[in-house]
């Protein structure tokens, strides 16, 4: 985020961050004028674990976002971002 602002970008930033983001982090972030939202972390639903990466399935780190479940994290991040913009 720094490297952004430090090259003129005034626009929006806005990330995903661990839920146990630490306190220096946040404060930092706030500063560079950077929205983030904090993302729980959970086990996801079985259903998706045994599906092959064609089906929509293949999750490689058997980690998803609390509330979707249901996403692999590298779909869930674009539900996740839709949420955030609304």
């Amino acid at each position: 985020a720094g490297g952004l602002r430090n090259v003129g970008y005034d626009g929006h930033i806005i990330l995903g961050v661990h839920a146990k983001i630490p306190q220096n982090e946040q404060e930092y972030l706030k500063r560079m004028d950077v929205t983030f939202y904090s993302v729980d972390m959970i086990d996801c639903d079985p259903s998706i674990m045994d599906k092959g990466a064609g089906d929509g399935g293949g999750n490689i780190r058997g980690k998803c976002s609390k509330g979707l479940e249901d996403l692999k994290l590298e779909w869930g991040r674009f539900e996740m971002a839709r949420q955030w913009l609304r």
